[in-house]
């Protein structure tokens, strides 16, 4: 069977992409844009029909881990550097313009995660092992979550989920392969699960299917299991031929997943199975992002590498006619 190809290469970072997500606009007839940035301290945000870049800014001193489109009441792009700084961007006609810094936590290799109506961020503070709560209205650090235990290492990827009542948690992954629900409103753990033998680079939860979690490491296994109130509950592991899993993304339908390694190779999965069914072998460097558009924008898939490069793929859409 013949391999994909992308619908288009974006090339236009002087330096490794490190970041990148889409930005559906409110007109929903309008090609989605996408938000990247690189390992320079560089944002980019590109406009999909046009296929180039529409505004750019250096961003931060050092590279840039997330961009994201924060949609509550501090609406605007929001981007974070390695150096735990916090910028917003108000996003004009083919500039970026300065809305707020804010210096919030400390260096860092991990992503910061916005929660459900983006009024809460989490990324690691000062002590990278800690987590620090930034609330995105009033500018302001509301708490700090110190782990209880002395070995977890650096918090490595972090992501807000709901339980089964619908109360917002965070689950993060750490450098000596552990994870740790948290309590947000009352600040506490509530387990630690030690599921990897190598720091955790990414984890994805499908709340569709009761929060079943996948999360991928520095060695070629991913695990699979469902959050409990008590534990994560193992339920299988599969291994990868190759080592490094940088990354881990859910279509919006949680019909497919594509995880992103070391190898330069991205892979697709039919999620209910996790039965193989593409590997898109485009790229020269590691995959550092992955990151897939609203169904509204044709479920297309953006993969971020180190060989400068983001290719765009439209992968299983038969019935639906991607918007370019």
């Amino acid at each position: 069977m013949e391999p994909p190809k992308p619908l288009c290469v974006l090339r236009g970072h002087e330096e490794g992409v490190s970041a990148v997500n889409f930005h559906s606009r409110s007109n929903s007839s309008l090609a989605p844009l996408i938000l990247s940035g690189d390992t320079g301290g560089s944002v980019k945000i590109w406009d999909m029909k046009t296929r180039r870049v529409f505004a750019s800014t250096r961003a931060h001193s050092d590279g840039v881990l997330n961009v994201l489109h924060a949609t509550g009441k501090a609406e605007g792009i929001l981007s974070h550097g390695k150096k735990g700084d916090i910028n917003l961007w108000d996003l004009g006609q083919g500039s970026l313009v300065p809305v707020w810094q804010k210096q919030v936590g400390g260096i860092a290799f991990c992503k910061c995660a916005l929660s459900e109506g983006d009024h809460l961020l989490a990324l690691p503070a000062e002590d990278p092992s800690d987590l620090c709560l930034f609330d995105m209205d009033s500018k302001k650090t509301i708490a700090t979550l110190n782990h209880s235990t002395d070995s977890v290492g650096m918090c490595m990827t972090v992501k807000f989920i709901r339980n089964e009542s619908g109360v917002e948690q965070l689950l993060a992954g750490y450098e000596n392969g552990c994870m740790i629900l948290w309590d947000i409103k009352e600040r506490r753990e509530l387990w630690i699960s030690k599921r990897h033998e190598s720091p955790v680079l990414c984890m994805g939860v499908d709340s569709s299917r009761n929060n079943i979690a996948i999360s991928g490491s520095t060695s070629n296994e991913l695990h699979i299991g469902q959050i409990q109130v008590g534990n994560l509950e193992k339920s299988k592991k599969i291994s990868l031929k190759h080592e490094g899993i940088n990354c881990i993304s859910f279509r919006n339908d949680y019909k497919l997943l594509a995880t992103g390694g070391w190898d330069h190779r991205t892979r697709i999965f039919r999620w209910a199975k996790m039965t193989p069914l593409a590997i898109l072998d485009i790229h020269t460097g590691a995959i550092n992002d992955i990151s897939w558009s609203s169904a509204d924008s044709g479920n297309l898939l953006a993969v971020a590498s180190k060989d400068r490069r983001i290719s765009i793929w439209s992968l299983y859409n038969s019935n639906k006619k991607s918007k370019e």
